[in-house]
């Protein structure tokens, strides 16, 4: 019997595998993700909006305006610099490979879950993975508000660390908890 006064049934072999190869998945998303990421960070030595430029263009119209004060000077918008512009798109399709890895990590989690059935942090493995998806979805909720893309391989790269370090070391197979660990506690813990 477990902790709810059930029986225990064991795990779904089918979905602790399914689990396993989205992690896998999820992690070439985010490799790929990394490396975009790099490639952006890269490229866009200073803010992707250019407002540094905004800046300099302002300080370059009033010194051009001069002494006079009836004299006008005109700004010309320019095209975006050439090093800038593959670094967006590059930061683009970082974020939306990134947003794929977390939804297969989502669904690595949700499947552990459901072979196990319990909540998915039962074991350090679990909970790496667990932690991983709740860092990755926090940045990507965040990165709707605010460009936070300049922020991404930082938030990354220690995922993707997670998830190697939890499936080269800390793997364990879907099981039922061990009865220590039969707490409602668990839930919340």
């Amino acid at each position: 019997m477990n902790w709810k006064g059930r029986r225990d049934v064991g795990t779904d072999e089918t979905l602790a595998v399914l689990s396993n190869n989205l992690v896998y998945a999820s992690m070439l998303a985010y490799t790929v993700s990394m490396v975009a990421f790099a490639v952006s960070f890269a490229s866009g030595r200073g803010r992707s909006d250019g407002s540094a430029a905004v800046r300099a263009d302002a300080a370059v119209a009033q010194s051009a305006a001069g002494s006079d004060p009836g004299a006008v000077a005109t700004l010309e918008r320019t095209a975006p610099a050439e090093g800038r512009e593959p670094g967006r798109r590059a930061g683009n399709v970082a974020m939306s490979v990134m947003w794929l890895g977390a939804l297969l990590l989502l669904g690595a989690v949700i499947a552990r879950g459901l072979s196990a059935g319990r909540v998915p942090w039962g074991n350090m493995y679990e909970f790496s993975l667990t932690s991983a998806l709740g860092i990755s979805l926090t940045f990507l909720v965040l990165s709707l508000r605010r460009d936070l893309r300049w922020l991404g391989l930082f938030v990354v790269t220690p995922v993707l660390l997670t998830l190697g370090i939890a499936i080269a070391v800390l793997y364990t197979d879907s099981a039922p908890l061990v009865p220590a660990l039969k707490s409602w506690w668990l839930v919340i813990h």
